[in-house]
């Protein structure tokens, strides 16, 4: 993406979070949120950093097995790294936290970056194919309207074009790069910058493919499941807190079409558009009002903040090197590559 096409998709998004705020705004009595989490049951709001943790290692663990066996990171290292992105996705456009986290992975663990920027491809894509599996599952009893309908049909083309390219690239990629390798082309390139770009290309190749080989891919299923479960569970107390009275499936419909919210570009965090979404699907359901507000702004609170708190707490424990460099400590020591 060029620097004019990312700046570009930054203002459009920024441009739709201020829409969504403004929207927000207009249309509730900020005084009724105020008043929802005065009346608010903490009781049940203390139980979320409880659940939080948790869910966090599950992804942890979750995105650790994507990568091949020789190359296993250990928990510590991809707990961090996972955290430390989700940070960065917090403050800057772009999901550039992505990229954080590839790097950090690599440092903190002695792993090629292309290696993990592979299996973080691997990730989005069965993500996105889960999504799609729990929108059909959920659809027979909380129908989605039309504009969710038809931005299910982008994602359910993304994912499946998505799984086409991961697919192939286990299958061909390998060949593909000899085959480039052998080229004319790649023969009139320096000799270190012809070795480091097939070195980077069969890295890349190996974190995207190596899950689709291997046993791992049921346990990044199941853990898939416990992840959804327990963020379930939480939206579960949330709404409790803030007497927000829908079942299960009705949480699950509202999770998933806040799911879909933020695919649509907006500012770092989501903010404005996450609230737009996870009140338009309350509205479906028939919860109006300060609760229900209070309750997506609680949501949204516990997912921003919570995963920011963490991140920079485990930013400050295992050092960032230029943050090392500028506090004039040394960067903590990378274990060796699979320590625990």
């Amino acid at each position: 993406m060029s620097v004019l096409r990312q700046r570009a998709m930054t203002l459009v998004g920024a441009l739709i979070s201020v829409a969504a705020l403004v929207w927000l705004a207009r249309s509730h009595d900020w005084r009724d949120l105020v008043q929802s989490f005065r009346d608010a049951d903490w009781r049940w709001l203390a139980l979320v950093p409880l659940l939080m943790l948790p869910n966090f290692a599950l992804r942890a663990q979750r995105w650790r097995i994507l990568f091949p066996e020789q190359r296993l990171p250990g928990f510590s290292g991809a707990f961090a790294a996972l955290m430390a992105g989700y940070l960065f996705n917090n403050v800057l456009p772009a999901r550039a936290g992505e990229l954080v986290r590839v790097h950090l992975i690599g440092r903190r663990e002695q792993l090629p970056r292309s290696t993990a920027l592979g299996t973080v491809v691997l990730e989005r894509t069965l993500d996105l194919l889960v999504l799609l599996a729990l929108l059909a599952a959920v659809l027979p009893t909380q129908p989605l309207p039309a504009w969710a309908g038809a931005a299910s049909k982008v994602v359910a083309a993304a994912a499946l074009v998505a799984l086409a390219a991961v697919i192939a690239m286990a299958l061909l990629g390998q060949p593909a790069l000899r085959f480039v390798v052998s080229s004319a082309v790649y023969a009139r390139l320096p000799q270190a910058a012809g070795a480091r770009l097939a070195q980077a290309g069969s890295s890349f190749i190996e974190g995207v493919s190596s899950a689709l080989r291997t046993r791992h891919l049921g346990r990044f299923i199941g853990l898939t499941a416990l992840v959804w479960l327990l963020e379930l569970l939480l939206v579960a107390v949330l709404a409790r807190g803030f007497g927000v009275q829908i079942g299960a499936l009705g949480l699950l419909f509202v999770m998933l079409i806040i799911a879909l919210g933020t695919m649509v570009p907006s500012s770092p965090g989501y903010l404005g558009t996450f609230e737009l979404f996870g009140i338009t699907a309350l509205g479906l359901l028939g919860v109006a009002g300060g609760g229900a507000l209070g309750f997506v702004v609680a949501y949204h609170a516990t997912v921003l903040f919570g995963a920011s708190l963490i991140g920079a707490l485990t930013l400050a424990w295992y050092g960032w090197p230029r943050l090392d460099q500028a506090l004039g400590r040394p960067a903590r020591a990378a274990p060796a590559p699979g320590a625990q």
